[in-house]
This record gives structure tokens, C-alpha cells and sequence, in this order.
């Protein structure tokens, strides 16, 4: 039986004013609902045409999540690890863990948006290289203390951080990449994807793929992940699969009119290749569309739905139409 997750609309404009009583009001409702995670997305800045919107700080949201929820996990999907130094993050990430009393999920990824790197004066050509040394340095200031490091781009002698994760050894650590049609969808090239999917099938815990894949891609970057995995001596049956994807539940005809103004306010994207892209549909028609990774790989062990919007019955209906059948494994 999968789990069922929510990602913050959080890049989003509310029609609204998203005051924080207006976020934390949809948190709590989340967890409310039943649903087993919440997730937040990692930008610096604008990250236009795709997401040409603002959004709020990665590692603060998951602090604010923290704070006015119980029971439900949550983390990043995805953060993008090669703009932000290993050791500290290692320290942040540990101590919103430990706070939770270890309920935090780590989803990393590379990165793609050349002008965060520019900003933060990271190479975007070495952004895998980079990506490989700090997930061995996160590993290692986890569950080790007076760590030292000397690699291409990080050297540091005889560290430690306190306090460690609460989980053991650390938090589950979610890998995002792999294929997608970005030359048809965002006029983006897509190069050889085969090193992140060697680093996820070496480091990860879970695999999440892009929203825009289809499920043919999914099922053939899962079968290289899973190829890889024994190269590294590793059950791929030990790497969750997670399926990630923006959503929106229709169900009345006037819905698609609402669907299309919410998704102009984030993305440059036609509405018609959107619906194709996208879970955009009836309950039973994203049902199917789910059903169809789920053949595609053998199963999916964790869904995380992005809605297009704040508005609360969405969430509602989700909970209602489409977590209830994945809870029944009626998918």
C-alpha cells in the first residue's frame, strides 16, 4: 500500500495573501486529512519559464512544518544540494530531524537553473561531481564524529555536529533525476541522464523522477537503477519508488477553466500539453494515470501530489477520491 503525500503549492500565489496563518492553517490540514508526508521545493530565485514565480526559503518551511504538525513526515522534494555547503546543511538537516523527533525525509537533486548558479558562484557543469562529494559528506557527519574530507571541492579536517539525526543511521535520503521530455515540453536539452541514475541507484534511498516523465521513461530508468544497484552490491527492492506529480481533481466542467488560470500563474506551459504532463482530470482519470506507473515499474511505494492551487477542497478531494483507492491498493 503506497503512502500518499502532499508537496506545498508553496511557489504558488495565493488569490489570497498566503499570510502565515493562511499556510500553517493548510498544513495542519493536511495532516488532518490523513496524509502520510508534506514537501516543500528549493529554489533561490526565480526560476523562469518553468516556474516563473517566487517561493518561499526550502529549509524554513520545513522548520515552520515542523513546528505545527504532529505525526505527519515531511522534507524537501528536492533540494538542490550543490548550492549549499555539506557540513552545514548536515548540521540544519540533523537538528530539523532531531527537533521532529525524526520525522524528516531528504529529497535531493542537482540542480538545473544556470542562473542560481551563477548567484551563487557554483559551477553548473560540475553540479554532479559536487552533488557526490557532499552526499558522502552528509553520510559520514551523520553517523561519524571528527570527520575529515579532502576531495575536489571540499577539504575540512576533524569535524563533528551535534545533534546527530534522530533516525538511524540518518533520514532517509530520496534522489530526484533521470529522463523527460523537456525538449518538447520547455525547449531544454536533456543530456545523458546514466550518472544520476548510477548516483541514485548507489546513495539512494528512494528514486523520484521528474514531474514530466512519462511512464515509459520511468519504467526505463528504473530498470537501469536497478541494473546499477548490483554493480554497488544493492537490492534495488531497497530503493523506494516514488511518484511525484502536480495535480488537480476535476469535477465539474467549469474545474478546467480554474485549472488553466492556476496553472498560467506558474508555468509558460500550453494547457493542453499541461493536461497530458500533468494529473490533470477526473478522479477516475488520474487513477488510471497512476495505475499506469504502477504497471509500468512493479510497484510504487510512496505518491506525492503537487496541487495547482491553496484552496483547501482540493486537498479535500484528493484525500477523498484518489489517497482512499491508493490506500486500498484500488489503483
Amino acid at each position: 500500500m503506497p503512502k500518499v503525500g502532499i508537496r506545498l503549492p508553496s511557489f504558488i500565489p495565493n488569490e489570497g495573501s498566503n499570510s502565515p496563518r493562511e499556510v500553517f492553517r493548510y498544513v495542519r490540514s493536511i495532516e488532518e486529512l490523513g496524509y502520510d508526508s508534506i514537501f516543500t521545493i528549493d529554489h533561490l530565485q526565480t526560476a523562469a519559464p518553468t516556474y516563473p514565480v517566487n517561493w518561499f526559503d526550502c529549509l524554513s518551511m520545513l522548520s515552520a512544518v515542523a513546528s505545527v504538525t504532529k505525526k505527519v513526515r515531511f522534507g524537501p522534494l528536492v533540494l538542490v544540494l550543490p548550492l549549499y555547503h555539506p557540513a552545514w546543511l548536515a548540521k540544519s538537516l540533523a537538528t530539523i530531524d532531531y527537533l521532529s523527533n525524526g520525522r524528516l525525509i531528504v529529497g535531493l537533486g542537482v540542480g538545473w537553473s544556470k542562473a542560481e548558479f551563477e548567484a551563487m558562484g557554483v559551477p553548473l557543469s560540475s553540479r554532479g561531481k559536487i552533488m557526490d562529494e557532499s552526499l558522502e559528506i552528509l553520510r559520514e557527519l551523520w553517523t561519524r564524529d571528527n570527520v575529515s574530507f579532502d576531495g575536489e571541492f571540499f577539504k575540512f579536517h576533524d569535524v563533528s555536529i551535534e545533534p546527530k539525526p534522530i533516525q538511524k543511521p540518518y533520514p532517509p535520503i530520496w534522489i530526484g533525476g533521470g529522463n523527460q521530455p523537456f525538449g518538447k515540453i520547455y525547449g531544454m536539452n536533456v543530456g545523458d541522464v546514466t550518472p544520476a541514475l548510477g548516483r541514485i541507484a548507489r546513495y539512494a534511498d528512494g528514486w523520484s523522477h521528474h514531474l514530466s516523465s512519462t511512464s515509459e521513461m520511468i519504467s526505463q530508468d528504473w530498470s537501469v537503477i536497478s541494473r546499477l544497484a548490483q554493480r554497488f552490491g544493492r537490492n534495488s527492492e531497497e530503493i523506494e519508488i516514488v511518484y511525484s506529480n502536480f495535480i488537480f481533481v476535476v469535477r465539474k466542467r467549469t474545474d478546467y477553466e480554474k485549472c488553466e488560470r492556476a496553472l498560467a500563474r506558474i508555468t509558460t506551459l500550453p494547457f493542453e500539453e499541461a493536461k497530458k504532463t500533468y494529473l490533470i482530470g477526473t478522479d477516475e482519470e488520474i487513477i488510471g494515470r497512476l495505475r499506469r506507473v504502477s504497471l509500468a515499474t512493479g510497484r510504487v511505494d510512496h505518491i506525492v501530489l503537487n496541487p495547482l492551487s491553496w484552496d483547501l477542497e482540493q486537498i479535500r478531494t484528493i484525500s477523498d477520491k484518489i489517497m482512499a483507492k491508493c490506500k486500498a491498493n484500488d489503483f
